[in-house]
């Protein structure tokens, strides 16, 4: 599978401030998910495909790993907090660690999404403004010119 960044990259630019995740639990099944639900809609089908060829690497580097790493999160953070084996799906527990509550977990995925929004809105942003530099980019193709959810409201552009 072709992948914009790698596993590491998404260790690298999801997790912080004393968080650790190992490469090795990065699938790069989520990191294709990931691209094909948020930045393909964004860049169109022919920059994209440029952009898995190695095209823009610079774009690719400074734009979207980081938006890109935080939708990767976010789609893992379920599976995550369970784990599977054969004795089916258990939720790991530890004298020193109690589970965090569903409204702490909602609260802290909606801000990843908001966070991931914003970012992948300045890559958005900068293809439109420098077009010469992305000839492959239509700004018809970018759902973020068409149809935002800001704030909670829906905007058609």
């Amino acid at each position: 599978m072709q992948t914009l960044i790698t596993p590491a990259a998404v260790a690298e630019h999801a997790f912080g401030d004393g968080e650790y995740i190992a490469p090795e639990a990065v699938p790069e099944a989520a990191i294709v998910a990931a691209q094909e639900s948020y930045v393909r809609p964004v860049t169109g089908d022919a920059l994209f495909a440029r952009l898995l060829a190695g095209d823009h690497a610079d774009f690719t580097r400074e734009y979207l790993a980081a938006p890109l790493a935080l939708y990767v999160r976010h789609l893992l953070a379920p599976q995550f907090d369970l784990r599977h084996g054969p004795c089916g799906t258990v939720q790991p527990r530890s004298d020193s660690f109690t589970p965090a509550s569903d409204t702490a977990l909602r609260r802290s995925r909606r801000a990843l999404l908001r966070s991931a929004r914003r970012l992948l809105r300045r890559a958005s942003d900068h293809l439109d403004s420098h077009r010469a530099q992305f000839p492959l980019y239509d700004p018809r193709a970018d759902a973020l010119k068409r149809c935002s959810t800001d704030g909670g409201f829906v905007q058609i552009r």
